[in-house]
């Protein structure tokens, strides 16, 4: 229950950061952005991160040493950090978390590059090191969770910027290399 009421938390914070730093809806942000409230990503992580933080709570306890934690972290902080670069400079409005005006991600940003290396060096810790669990409610909620976090702002992007919804090559390719990625990890 640690590891859920730990997501929950962390969800929180990212939401008020977005409403004080004003990126929290299109009232604050403008019509052309892609603002908190409007991300898919962000309520995937509190509705779909969180059980999934209850379920490997007790495999990753029983099973950490100091060594799989640096080989988790490590490794999903850089995934991290070349997640958010790409998409800061790849994003054509401004979010939340990124604001391609000045090619920069805003406090927003840099809290939820710090959080997705969080959620993502658990997840790695989970399928990485606990050979015994059972992995496949896991997946399976990571599988939905692509959608509304790799899916949904594409198209919304194009939506907002071309007045016509649409998922492009570049969702499609991050939602395949994720999605194959989750199922590697389920039969490891």
């Amino acid at each position: 229950m640690l590891f859920a009421l730990l997501n929950l938390a962390l969800c929180a914070i990212g939401y008020a950061i977005a409403y004080r730093e004003e990126r929290w809806s299109h009232g604050q942000m403008g019509p052309r952005s892609l603002p908190y409230l409007k991300h898919g990503g962000m309520w995937a992580d509190w509705f779909l991160l969180t059980p999934i933080a209850y379920i490997v709570q007790d495999s990753i306890l029983q099973s950490w040493t100091p060594e799989k934690l640096t080989i988790s972290f490590v490794s999903a902080t850089v995934v991290s950090i070349i997640a958010h670069i790409f998409w800061a400079w790849l994003q054509p409005i401004p979010g939340h978390i990124v604001d391609p005006r000045q090619h920069r991600l805003p406090v927003g940003g840099y809290y939820h590059m710090a959080y997705t290396a969080i959620a993502l060096g658990l997840i790695l810790q989970f399928y990485l090191f606990t050979p015994e669990a059972d992995k496949l409610a896991v997946s399976i909620l990571l599988t939905v969770w692509v959608v509304p976090s790799t899916i949904q702002p594409g198209w919304y992007v194009a939506k907002v910027t071309t007045g016509k919804g649409k998922i492009d090559g570049t969702s499609w390719t991050a939602s395949t290399i994720l999605w194959v990625v989750i199922w590697i990890g389920y039969l490891l």
